[in-house]
């Protein structure tokens, strides 16, 4: 083989490169990813309300939305805390459900509460959890110099 591509050098550079031309390809359109997307099977639904006592907001927020998600299959368990001006309520998934669907479901049937506060500025966010709202890595710059030294060596 050998001798084949020495007898055939203008062969030989073009076959390498056509090889070199497929790799620089190959690399650049790669989907290069360092951690892949995991699921966690989790959605938090969030609603501020403006003014509103932690009962207040039980009682007119967090109590109706965990009524109107309790039908939603799928759902392996759910958790709520109402504390001032807020309403957070956490969705677990069951494992192998299809996470994307019942986000919809639990969207749709948020949506469909329509005995709301009026004085809530925005109707209730239903965010799914994923890896991207978490950072991966953080770093901790310190010593005895100023802050602004600190945050100048953080940057670099």
């Amino acid at each position: 083989m050998i001798e084949f591509f020495a007898r055939r050098i203008k062969l030989a550079n073009l076959m390498l490169i056509v090889i070199m031309m497929i790799g620089a390809f190959q690399l650049w359109s790669a989907n290069n990813q360092g951690y892949p997307d995991v699921d966690f099977g989790i959605v938090n639904i969030s609603t501020v309300f403006p003014g509103a006592s932690p009962e207040d907001v039980e009682l007119k927020v967090t109590t109706k939305i965990e009524d109107a998600i309790k039908g939603i299959e799928g759902l392996k368990k759910f958790s709520s805390a109402s504390i001032d001006n807020l309403s957070v309520i956490t969705v677990e998934i069951k494992d192998g459900e299809p996470i994307d669907d019942i986000v919809t479901d639990i969207t749709q049937a948020v949506d469909q509460v329509d005995d709301l506060p009026t004085e809530l500025p925005n109707k209730p966010s239903v965010q799914e959890v994923n890896q991207g709202i978490y950072p991966i890595t953080e770093i901790a710059v310190f010593g005895g110099n100023s802050y602004e030294d600190r945050r100048l060596y953080a940057k670099e």
